[in-house]
């Protein structure tokens, strides 16, 4: 029997991006981990389950151009128990690229340090729940770096039912 080959169907009406795989991307400055550490606990705390040691899995790097961006849409559950997105803007030089999150028709904006001009000198995120409609605008000038991590329930969790 062989095995059929996927591959992702690209749409660029909805998404244009690069992206690399997470396995290509790794942190060798222990201050990465630390930090991250650090703010997943504010997170945990922010989103009410303050004192939960949430899974935090890196689910893709990407880089929007000029033109660059995502259409409204929801995440799906890129890793076991995962319930939120945390969205890591790099540290770059560019205009446009805002991450909107809809929640009962209202429109949160979140510019990653644009307005403040820290964007190109410091990293911004952005947290939301997994099946929260949200996206990207279009990049118009420069390059957009940002790391995407899947936000989990520990696996020592107990397991939630909904009926």
């Amino acid at each position: 029997m062989g095995v059929a080959s996927i591959e992702t169907l690209v749409d660029l009406k909805v998404r244009r991006t690069w992206q690399l795989d997470p396995k290509r991307v790794s942190f060798e400055d222990t201050k990465w981990s630390d930090g991250l550490a650090v703010l997943t606990t504010q997170i945990a705390k922010r989103l009410g389950c303050a004192g939960v040691d949430l899974d935090v899995h890196l689910y893709k790097f990407l880089l929007y151009e000029p033109g660059g961006h995502f259409a409204k849409h929801r995440d799906t559950e890129k890793h076991h128990r995962m319930f939120a997105t945390l969205v890591v803007q790099l540290p770059s030089i560019h205009k446009g690229g805002e991450l909107s999150v809809f929640k009962q028709d209202v429109e949160s904006v979140y510019d990653f340090g644009q307005r403040t001009g820290q964007a190109s000198h410091a990293c911004h995120c952005a947290v939301h729940y997994a099946d929260a409609e949200h996206a990207v605008k279009p990049i118009f000038e420069g390059y957009r770096l940002v790391l995407i991590y899947s936000i989990c329930w520990p696996t020592t969790a107990q397991e939630v039912h909904q009926f």
